[in-house]
């Protein structure tokens, strides 16, 4: 589900709003640097106060990246109860209109370390567990071949609330390439890693990675007692990447209640690999329940 940060998902699937909604629609927007654009939308369905299913569709357009257009699609289901959040999200890259493909798919839980006060403070656990194939054309002995290689990733998250006021939240995902493929000698990957695990910036991160960390900080600024309808937030990431220099990202943003039933967001991402130009990147964020 491409995506929202992890900070608020479980907010959003907890919220009254989503729900007491039998379908919602989330428009997801982003551009910037290199003629970047990503459109992301998904269609949800809450089966019931715990069950939730959805489909979402990609279309990636990257002139520093990729050769053509790319498109990604995911089929993400979730369950919600009282002790735990679990959601499964297989994700499919299929390469038609370039000499590559992928598939994997990312498992996702959270439970609660300390449950909600009277206060609205409490600590969330997240672990979440990735796995993906791809098929790219790799560089061998000065010939391109088509191989299959096989990457995860394991992802630990904390998030603490404050008084339902202040919202932390602290990342680490590590990633590994089971076949030892060399990011120089891939030559048309298409899968974004942000499909395995958090990484902070907007744009499409095809290059391998190596580890990643990042702390997100969120301000709730609705004014009704309990609600999380608007929120600023900011998040910090520091990305290691395996053949090639390490990339900060900062992303600063606001969501906020349009009508009763739906919300806007926009955000800004600050992105810096070491020794090269700065990028800029922008995200809209339409939702809406029916």
């Amino acid at each position: 589900m491409k995506k929202f940060f992890f900070l608020f998902i479980f907010l959003l699937l907890a919220s009254g709003p989503r729900l007491n909604a039998a379908w919602w629609l989330e428009n997801d927007y982003s551009f910037g640097s290199d003629s970047y654009k990503r459109e992301t939308l998904t269609l949800f369905h809450g089966f019931s106060t715990s069950a939730v299913a959805g489909v979402s569709a990609s279309f990636i357009r990257d002139n520093f990246r990729y050769k053509d257009e790319v498109f990604a699609f995911r089929l993400p289901v979730s369950y919600i109860s009282e002790n735990f959040f679990l959601s499964l999200t297989p994700f499919l890259y299929p390469g038609a209109d370039v000499d590559a493909k992928a598939r994997g798919a990312k498992l996702y839980f959270m439970t609660p370390l300390i449950r909600r006060n009277e206060e609205g403070s409490y600590t969330h656990l997240m672990v979440s567990a990735s796995g993906a194939s791809q098929e790219a054309q790799i560089l061998e002995n000065q010939n391109l071949k088509q191989k299959k290689f096989d990457e995860g990733s394991i992802e630990l998250q904390v998030e603490k609330n404050f008084y339902n006021e202040f919202f932390f939240l602290f990342s680490g995902a590590l990633f590994r390439n089971f076949d030892d493929v060399r990011q120089s000698s891939v030559k048309n990957a298409l899968m974004d890693h942000s499909e395995m695990a958090f990484l902070g910036s907007f744009r499409s991160f095809v290059e391998i990675p190596k580890h990643a960390v990042s702390i997100d900080f969120a301000r709730n600024m609705s004014e009704e007692s309990g609600s999380q309808n608007s929120y600023l937030y900011a998040v910090f990431s520091r990305i290691a990447l395996k053949e090639a220099s390490d990339i900060s990202s900062a992303t600063i943003g606001f969501r906020s209640m349009v009508t009763g039933k739906s919300f806007l967001s926009f955000a800004y991402n600050w992105h810096k690999q070491d020794h090269a130009k700065r990028k800029d990147y922008y995200k809209l964020l339409f939702q809406v329940f029916f």
